[in-house]
């Protein structure tokens, strides 16, 4: 009776009480199972309580007066309970194995299978929660544990990548008992399922019904974040950041809510809103910068200075990329990309150690043969022509015809510089070759007529130097003219060269050709005085004075003014 009465007040919710009493009582009965009800209802209160230790060594107590009998199955349930609530899923595990294995027909039996999947799912078991929930819904006697069990087992089936196996259980489940109190988790489930099966509609429509129904608040979060990557799937973009934004509002403290962030960036990119996705891939960084997709947030950050000309935020973002991504696929773009910045601001130095270390870090990678030539590239524009040869001669296949143009074009000119005539009409010529109609072909013959200035074979060169001036009406179609004035300069046919010299001077029109041009003018001039033709030579002196004030051939043209001037 005495039990009786204080299991009236453990119901009544008076644990304290219950606790108080039974303390002294557990040391006084000696009857086994007295002492085992009293320590499960001592537990039980204590349960209640929070004390879940003490709880824990009730019910172990109250297992070890009757361990062949009831209640022990009831005290080794209700252990397993505290286990886990412990943080002691596998010593859970084992106690709720034991039950089974000595009460197979108790009437707790299909609740601790129950429990028992619970665990097995916890612990990653899927194989053997599978089979703890086919076995409460194979039993007879399960009863309303089976909607449930049916629930959890489809969970556990999405887990071992069986989508069609839950779908097909979750359609059953929701055919026979639609208004169940996991209606709405077994919607969003199968959802997850039809996704994974390639059926995106159907899941939206799935995920739409759960959302109406009584779902958690972490439950909730969860099916609208499946919403927005269903509705990614389907190209539904607009729609898709309206849902992780509405998610964002919704559940602030979400656990997951970097990822949010993330997809809501993503949807807004492939929307075509890139500044918008951008200040959400930064807004990521800056609320959760040690996240796992910060490193490709920042990426993305780096590309939107690095497009708009912001060169030095664009290599602070790459930097802090690299550093973050780790030794993966990002972690080579960001460094790939962390060197063009570099290259971009004319730091060639830290261009040319920043590709090298991609290489070094990355030597299979996709870009390797890029940064290969991009470390080729900046010791080229540093003057460092023996490195930047020995780099282009090592080259790999590129990625580009843009890539493989300069390749030749900057060896055969790294070749010239170090004055290695042969290598550097190899490389000139197969560029031409492969590539007769590229628009650096100008470039090519230019450089090609160089080689054979110098080699001495002025017939050659004066050919290759008329092809770039006939393809080019900047620049280098510039330079090749004054090229031509000069090799007809040498042959002393000063009539010739005053021609070329003029077309430089008065054929084109560009910031960029001053220097080019004041040297054309002087030339012209010097031509003219060996002409005899005095006057016309003085007036070009003065032009040079005149309109290229910043010239280096300034001095040379007031002395020669002069000179005529004293005639």
């Amino acid at each position: 009776w005495r039990l009786r009465q204080l299991l009236a007040q453990q119901l009544s919710g008076k644990h304290e009480a219950v606790i108080s009493a039974l303390t002294p009582l557990v040391n006084q009965w000696t009857r086994a199972e007295d002492l085992a009800a009293a320590f499960i209802l001592l537990g039980r209160s204590q349960l209640e309580l929070g004390k879940v230790q003490e709880a824990s060594e009730s019910f172990l107590q109250a297992s070890a007066k009757v361990p062949n009998a009831p209640p022990a199955d009831e005290a080794l349930l209700l252990l397993a309970s505290a286990y886990r609530r412990l943080g002691r899923t596998a010593d859970a595990r084992t106690v709720l194995e034991k039950m089974l294995a000595q009460f197979p027909n108790s009437p707790l039996a299909n609740r601790a299978r129950f429990r028992l999947g619970e665990y097995c799912f916890a612990l990653g078991d899927f194989e053997a929660a599978e089979k703890a929930y086919r076995a409460v819904i194979q039993s007879p006697d399960a009863g309303t544990l089976i909607p449930g069990a049916m629930y959890e087992l489809a969970c556990t089936l999405v887990k071992q990548d069986r989508a069609p196996d839950a779908e097909k259980l979750l359609a059953e489940l929701l055919a026979k008992n639609p208004d169940a109190e996991t209606a709405a988790k077994a919607r969003y489930v199968r959802a997850v399922a039809l996704r994974k099966l390639g059926n995106p509609a159907e899941a939206v429509r799935e995920l739409q019904a759960a959302l109406q129904g009584s779902l958690g608040p972490l439950d909730h979060a969860d099916a609208l974040y499946t919403l927005g990557l269903v509705q990614i799937d389907l190209k539904q973009y607009a729609e898709a950041a309206g849902t992780f934004a509405k998610l964002a509002a919704e559940h602030p403290d979400y656990p997951d809510a970097d990822r949010v962030l993330y997809q809501w960036a993503w949807a807004l990119k492939l929307d075509g809103r890139d500044d918008e996705a951008v200040e959400m891939f930064r807004k990521l960084v800056a609320q959760f910068p040690k996240s796992e997709h910060a490193a490709e947030a920042r990426y993305h950050s780096g590309e939107a200075f690095y497009k708009s000309g912001d060169y030095f935020k664009a290599a602070e973002e790459f930097h802090k990329a690299v550093q973050a991504a780790g030794q993966s696929e990002l972690g080579e773009k960001a460094s790939h990309r962390l060197g063009w910045a570099y290259y971009q601001m004319k730091q060639y130095e830290n261009a040319q150690k920043t590709f090298a270390y991609q290489r070094a870090a990355y030597p299979r990678g996709p870009l390797a043969a890029d940064a290969q030539f991009m470390e080729a590239e900046s010791f080229f524009q540093l003057g460092k022509y023996a490195e930047a040869l020995a780099g282009y001669e090592k080259l790999p296949q590129l990625s580009s015809d843009g890539f493989r143009i300069l390749h030749r074009l900057h060896a055969g000119q790294a070749a010239a510089q170090l004055k290695q005539w042969n290598q550097a009409s190899d490389f000139l010529t197969q560029c031409l070759k492969d590539y007769p109609d590229a628009p650096e072909s100008a470039e090519v013959l230019y450089e090609l007529g160089n080689v054979y200035r110098n080699r001495g074979d002025n017939a050659k060169a004066l050919d290759y130097f008329s092809q770039a001036a006939a393809r080019s009406q900047g620049v280098t179609g510039a330079k090749a003219q004054f090229m031509i004035g000069e090799l007809h300069f040498l042959e002393k046919k000063y009539d010739e060269a005053v021609k070329s010299f003029f077309r430089v001077a008065y054929g084109f029109d560009s910031p960029d050709l001053a220097a080019v041009q004041a040297d054309a003018t002087f030339e012209a001039a010097l031509c003219l005085e060996l002409l005899n033709r005095p006057q016309q030579a003085a007036q070009l002196y003065r032009e040079v004075l005149e309109k290229f004030p910043q010239s280096d051939k300034v001095k040379l043209a007031q002395a020669k003014l002069e000179g005529l001037t004293r005639q």
